[in-house]
């Protein structure tokens, strides 16, 4: 089996809940942690398809979906329409889920996306270098390709379209329980072109998405609730083809993880090519979970079409009709968006596409940086925080929020650096103490009390010279030995 002649088609379908007080057809509570409350505690009589009940459209939903529509630079739909698609699930009370199938809100849209270039990685990291010398330099020419060579992509939207969520079996050993708190709750989902490569293509693109979603404040994208869930879809057909038409694609339902996720679509790709070079046969179009204990997919059922859903038009809604103000009111209601910000950091501040993206993908550290950056050198600023603090804060696990570095903490301890009032290595002492024992003291003074403050006084450093002179602990009068004698008496070494 060579995998290297064969090239992975990947889609991704995203079901995200809408961030909403109540339900997307009924006035009950809505939470992604329905899970929390009491099972059945709530459902209204639509949510449990009692008769006679009819459903009533929640405006916030809509206006939710045009956000999430704008941000992903989709077409709004001034009108829309919602069907039912029919399947007979326990979970499913009314038998047919509401949704939008031939005219959704948005289409049309695109997601750009960095993503690492790892060609000739691993063989940097394999070479055998003949000193110690040339593998320090090759590391740090890899270091520096790591933050570089990200390269930018870009993956279609087909559509976003609303929908409702379904309820939640439980299995048990002797029965299974249907919990409804759940269901009715309002879903957007996001269907994207099957445009992706490779499986760090599609975790980049759920990241992205995730991190977005939150960022607007349209779904908290908490997969581990389920409120935010994935579906993968995978074909193979041969490399260096493109217009070889896809091949049989198989569904892998309910992804709940990333890393699921490209585990996924890794083994898809070497079982569909595996089949395929074995039988010369096409990949049967099936429906597929994903074991994470075992790290395999494993069929479910085999795909179904539109028409085994049979879809038709809600009876009891009519089209949804949106004005050209409400989509402008929504659109402007939204916060700046993550390219935007990640366009301005390099502008602005002459931070690389990487640093920028660390940056914005970070939860408040944008405003972080910017605060501890304003009035001075931004290279110095960006040096310190992706470097020192991050460095800090991954290791105990600290939001930056929360982190006992201040930015006016750290902007005043670089204001003593560009003043050579310390020294870069006495600094890096000084975060740590501002970090781990003193986190309210004002950096000077820290300083103060420890003698850490650079001598720059010309007298002082002449007598340090004059006693390394004539009072050597061996006998050496290299210039290079005299200025490690010398610097070490002043503090600095």
């Amino acid at each position: 089996m060579s995998l290297a002649k064969w090239e992975v088609c990947i889609g991704l379908e995203i079901h995200a809940q809408i961030l909403s007080a109540s339900k997307l057809f009924s006035g009950s509570s809505a939470s992604s942690k329905s899970a929390a409350f009491l099972p059945n505690s709530r459902v209204s009589f639509f949510d449990a398809a009692m008769p006679g009940t009819l459903p009533s459209l929640n405006r916030s939903c809509v206006a939710q979906a045009v956000r999430t529509a704008h941000a992903l630079q989709s077409d709004v739909n001034l009108q829309s329409v919602f069907e039912r698609k029919h399947y007979f699930y326990c979970d499913l009370p009314l038998g047919y889920q509401i949704t939008q199938q031939r005219a959704p809100i948005a289409s049309n849209g695109i997601l750009k996306f960095h993503v690492k270039d790892t060609a000739g990685e691993t063989v940097a990291r394999n070479t055998n270098f003949s000193s110690r010398k040339e593998k320090n330099a090759a590391q740090k020419q890899l270091a520096a390709a790591d933050a570089d060579e990200w390269v930018e992509k870009q993956v279609r939207i087909n559509r976003i379209q609303i929908e409702q969520d379904s309820g939640k079996s439980l299995h048990m050993l002797d029965a299974t329980h249907v919990d409804l708190n759940r269901a009715g709750t309002g879903l957007m989902e996001i269907v994207f072109e099957p445009d992706l490569r490779s499986a760090a293509e599609a975790g980049q693109v759920l990241r992205e998405v995730q991190h977005l979603l939150r960022h607007i404040g349209t779904c908290d994208g908490n997969m581990e609730d389920g409120s935010m869930r994935c579906d993968l879809n995978v074909s193979v057909r041969p490399k260096a083809a493109e217009e070889h038409p896809f091949g049989e694609r198989v569904e892998v339902k309910n992804m709940n993880s990333i890393r699921h996720l490209m585990r996924a679509v890794e083994f898809e790709m070497e079982r569909q090519v595996r089949h395929i070079e074995a039988t010369g046969l096409p990949i049967e179009k099936e429906t597929r979970t994903f074991d994470a204990a075992t790290g395999m997919t494993r069929r479910m059922r085999s795909k179904e079409g539109a028409k085994d859903y049979r879809f038709f038009p809600e009876p009891d809604l009519p089209p949804l009709v949106i004005s050209a103000t409400f989509v402008d009111d929504a659109k402007a209601s939204l916060p700046e968006l993550p390219d935007q910000m990640k366009a301005r950091l390099s502008r602005d501040y002459g931070l690389s596409a990487y640093e920028s993206a660390i940056l914005v993908h970070t939860p408040h550290a944008v405003a972080y940086f910017e605060e501890v950056a304003t009035g001075r050198p931004h290279r110095l600023a960006s040096n310190w925080v992706l470097n020192e603090l991050f460095s800090l804060l991954k290791a105990t696990n600290t939001d930056i929020r929360e982190s006992p570095v201040s930015p006016s903490r750290l902007g005043e301890m670089l204001d003593l650096i560009v003043e050579e009032t310390i020294s870069g290595k006495i600094a890096k002492e000084l975060i740590q103490h501002m970090y781990y024992e003193d986190t309210t003291g004002r950096p000077v003074d820290i300083v103060e009390r420890n003698g850490w403050k650079l001598i720059t006084d010309d007298e002082t450093l002449c007598a340090y010279c004059r006693n390394v002179v004539t009072n050597p602990v061996r006998v050496s009068h290299s210039l290079e030995f005299i200025c490690w004698r010398v610097l070490g008496l002043s503090g600095i070494e």
